[in-house]
């Protein structure tokens, strides 16, 4: 393990979902991210809705927001989870959300060829 690729490392993460399924990691974490869509979720309702331990949800959960593929909103008793959207790294840097927010088009032209 210590020598493979990163990508290869996927096959050493084997969960057991509740119905007996073996499923691997990357698959469960498209489970997750399907499963919270465009909403906010806790982890007990992605656990339910999934069908596997509370824990590895937690776990997956943790790894993924460090990943910054999801992000959290702490709440009183859990925390939402919500998918952060994919953003263009290059366009946070020559167009700063700054400047974006007070560009307005004052007219545009119309050319019929």
């Amino acid at each position: 393990m210590k020598y493979d690729r990163l990508n290869e490392q996927d096959r050493y993460y084997e969960y057991t979902l509740n119905d007996g399924t073996r499923v691997m990691r990357y698959q469960i974490i498209a489970m997750i991210k399907k499963t919270i869509g465009d909403d906010k979720k806790t982890v007990p309702q992605i656990a339910k809705e999934i069908g596997i331990d509370r824990q590895i949800i937690y776990n997956l959960v943790r790894y993924l927001c460090a990943k910054m593929v999801l992000g959290s909103k702490k709440m009183q008793r859990h925390s939402l989870y919500f998918v952060h959207e994919n953003e263009c790294l290059l366009a946070k840097l020559f167009y700063p959300p700054e400047m974006v927010q007070k560009f307005t088009i004052k007219s545009r032209k119309i050319y019929r060829g």
